[in-house]
């Protein structure tokens, strides 16, 4: 939430790096940002999470409408391939071993309804980027975000990620980021993919691979069979 606010204000860059800011010097707020404690608090202030957004929107004069998917604190959990269980967000890309799924305690949460409005009346869904496991195929195992989104009639484009993430994605292809989300939700949801289709630096390719990171590839053959578009950009 605290990313997605930063990405949409039109304040000054002063203000959003502030936002942004994560303590590194202090014992009490180490690892902490300032956005996350800001938002907590207008959470405490105003006794509901939505509505803390809305007013930090205001404040730091965001285009368009940041809605989360549910209103109250949901944990994540991972079950990984050799059936280890992993509880907790930040914890789970640490993990060296593959994910086979993630899921949501309690399950059973319940959506915004202007969450659901908003898929319904959109003309266009656009999933992504960002880290498959603990950033996207989250917000769409909330049941109804889920179910929305597949019923949705608008256009809905997966933005595919330029780059493996460590802990997440390694050795996964664009096939593979579809896959896993299809594999979730339980029903395929997407009517495109956008890949990107120019050579990255080669710095940029050096630093990724000091994560174990590398740039996805694009299976277009596998993506259309799986009855995506394949739209290739810069």
């Amino acid at each position: 939430i605290r990313n997605v606010i930063a990405a949409l204000s039109d304040t000054e860059p002063l203000v959003e790096q502030m936002f942004q800011y994560r303590f590194a010097n202090s014992v009490d707020l180490g690892g902490h940002s300032l956005g996350n404690l800001m938002l907590t608090a207008l959470t405490d202030i105003t006794g509901d999470f939505s509505h803390a957004i809305t007013e930090m929107s205001k404040v730091l004069k965001v285009h368009g409408k940041v809605i989360p998917a549910v209103n109250k604190k949901i944990t994540l959990h991972a079950e990984l391939v050799d059936g280890t269980f992993i509880e907790g967000e930040s914890k789970i890309p640490k993990s060296k071993v593959p994910i086979k799924r993630v899921f949501l305690d309690p399950n059973d949460v319940k959506p915004l309804p202007e969450a659901l409005r908003s898929i319904e009346k959109a003309d266009f869904i656009l999933v992504g980027p960002g880290s498959l496991y603990t950033s996207i195929i989250p917000n769409l195992l909330v049941k109804e975000i889920g179910k929305a989104v597949i019923e949705s009639k608008a256009r809905r484009i997966y933005i595919c990620n330029l780059m493996t993430q460590k802990g997440e994605t390694i050795n996964y292809k664009a096939s593979d980021h579809v896959q896993a989300i299809y594999d979730h939700i339980g029903s395929p949801c997407l009517d495109a993919i956008l890949v990107n289709d120019v050579e990255l630096p080669k710095l940029i390719k050096e630093n990724y691979k000091e994560e174990n990171a590398e740039p996805v590839f694009l299976d277009s053959e596998k993506l259309e069979h799986m009855g995506l578009e394949v739209i290739k950009r810069d």
